[in-house]
């Protein structure tokens, strides 16, 4: 592999954290506006939104590729 091959998988690995990174991020705040109440949880459809964001939090924080290096 070139190093111009190297550079673009990093390049795609370090976009696609960046991408998880952010919908952690949202799915951080959906989590926090429940906790606080500002978002009810009152359809099927915002359980489930809760429980895909508290599984991306957890993912998240357990992931040890989404640590810094």
């Amino acid at each position: 592999m070139t190093s111009e091959q190297r550079q673009k998988v990093i390049e795609g690995d370090l976009e696609a954290k960046l991408a998880f990174l952010k919908l952690a991020n949202d799915a951080a705040i959906f989590v926090n506006n429940v906790i606080n109440s500002s978002e009810t949880v009152d359809s099927p459809e915002k359980v489930a939104r809760l429980d895909a964001a508290l599984k991306v939090l957890e993912i998240s924080w357990t992931s040890k590729s989404l640590k810094p290096d």
